[in-house]
């Protein structure tokens, strides 16, 4: 098992580079599997020009299952909600209509560290020239709304307008939200027109 865990190691780390990839630097070993003796020349070769970590220890099993939903987005946060200092308390998403009936689109989940909170979506105007934001505070369930009015948009037909709403976070406290009118095509060309509002989410 130690030559086969070897082999896979080297030919892995080996592909990732030749690949472009960045050289691993730090490697976090955990699972019951991996205790004992029995990996000598593995953990030789990983300790070789890295930092190894190995443990059944809150931190090193933290970063397995943070890297793990990083590498397959959901995996974890299906099951799983990890909380700190820089994790968004609230699920964040718009109101909507789909196919018929108003749903709540989930842009952003609990959980999310706030400096990686990155979303975009398009979608259509319907009858309101207003984009809804909801909040949705977490493990309380509590919501809130904030209402984004596109007073400055072109008049357009109804159903007629495309529309592009981004959000991002520069600090932990503050929600950016970004709608720029997108047009429909050929037939009603873009104006290019943004409404940018910050919505405060309270931690202080």
């Amino acid at each position: 098992m130690d030559e086969k865990l070897l082999t896979h190691l080297k030919k892995t780390f080996s592909e990732e580079v030749e690949a472009g990839g960045i050289k691993v630097s730090s490697v976090y070993l955990s699972g019951l599997n991996l205790e004992g003796n029995w990996a000598k020349k593995t953990l030789n070769y990983l300790c070789s020009g890295r930092r190894v970590f190995q443990g059944q220890n809150l931190y090193t099993k933290g970063a397995c299952y943070a890297i793990r939903d990083q590498l397959t987005r959901g995996f974890i946060s299906k099951n799983f909600y990890f909380q700190s200092g820089n994790k968004v308390n609230y699920d964040i998403g718009i109101r909507m209509i789909h196919k018929g009936a108003e749903v709540i689109s989930k842009l952003a989940g609990a959980g999310t560290s706030w400096y990686d909170l990155k979303c975009e979506t398009d979608v259509m105007l319907g009858e309101s020239k207003d984009v809804e934001v909801v909040l949705k505070s977490f493990p309380e369930g509590d919501e809130s709304n904030h209402l984004i009015r596109l007073v400055t948009f072109p008049e357009r037909p109804k159903r007629a307008c495309r529309i592009n709403i981004r959000m991002y976070m520069e600090n932990r406290d503050e929600l950016k939200v970004e709608v720029t009118d997108r047009g429909l095509g050929e037939l009603i060309p873009a104006s290019g027109i943004m409404i940018s509002e910050t919505i405060n989410l309270g931690y202080r």
